[in-house]
């Protein structure tokens, strides 16, 4: 039922609840039994929402957990959707010491030809913070790919963009081998080189003035919290923008500041 996927550092894993086609329902990390636990709620909250107009939603037994954690997704994929539709500049990065010490802290090492880079990009809403992890080694396939993390602390949304940027290359890595060939998933590594570009000049302090815009991208949206056989399933969506339009530039028109302008037409994940 479960399947257990191998990443490209060897303590993480991706666990995959085998029960379609598609890679989803997943988990990445590295407790598996925490990963299991993780891939039923995503399960749940799959289910639920299928064929609803949300863009961000999560499943929890706690209530409180439920909701936070839809409005991390929700704060994580206005935020990117900008940064990256907007080509805002990254405000801030976490320097490659920090990096090694927070892999370091869970096991890990940096495996050889591969780069971590972390940085934070402008958030949606005050008190949030949102990490991109671009994970990139040059000689393998899909070379280059993006993943993100919001948190109220700094540290939680740079550890989860990094296991998010592990799990794209791991489920970009098993579609590739298991879907059909007109399924393969292309990155733009061209902007993701750029954006790394973009980064590496950046200066390692973090500056709160910077990292968060003015006002609360919830003024804009509605939320419900539904409770299912003692799991609370909280969806966020916009009225305004159907389902089938939540691509990244519909998701960076939420976060668009009057200056800006679509400049990026490429999805920042796939």
């Amino acid at each position: 039922m479960y399947e257990i996927i191998d990443t490209p550092f060897e303590a993480v894993k991706t666990v995959r609840m085998d029960i379609n086609s598609g890679f989803r329902p997943c988990s990445t990390g590295t407790k598996i039994s925490d990963l299991v636990t993780r891939v039923a709620m995503e399960r749940a909250e799959m289910d639920f929402v299928i064929d609803k107009a949300v863009f961000a939603s999560a499943a929890h037994e706690s209530k409180k957990l439920s909701i936070e954690n839809a409005k991390c997704e929700a704060i994580e994929r206005i935020s990117l959707a900008a940064w990256w539709s907007c080509e805002r500049s990254f405000v801030a990065k976490l320097s490659n010491e920090l990096i090694k010490l927070m892999l370091m802290r869970n096991n890990l090492t940096i495996p050889e030809n591969y780069s971590v880079n972390i940085g934070f990009v402008e958030s949606a809403c005050s008190g949030y913070y949102v990490a991109c992890s671009i994970l990139l080694n040059d000689n393998k396939y899909p070379y280059v790919v993006l993943g993100g993390g919001c948190s109220k602390d700094s540290g939680s949304a740079a550890e989860k963009a990094f296991y998010e940027s592990v799990q794209s290359w791991a489920a970009t890595e098993w579609i590739d081998t298991n879907s059909m060939p007109n399924k393969k998933v292309y990155w733009d590594t061209l902007e993701l080189k750029k954006r790394i570009a973009d980064l590496n000049m950046k200066t390692v302090e973090l500056s709160d003035d910077q990292l968060f815009i003015s006002g609360n991208i919830f003024d804009k949206l509605n939320s419900r919290v539904t409770a299912v056989r003692g799991i609370y399933i909280t969806e966020i969506f916009e009225s305004s923008i159907s389902m089938k339009s939540h691509t990244t530039i519909q998701l960076a028109r939420l976060a668009m500041k009057n200056e800006e302008n679509i400049s990026v037409y490429t999805p920042h994940n796939v």
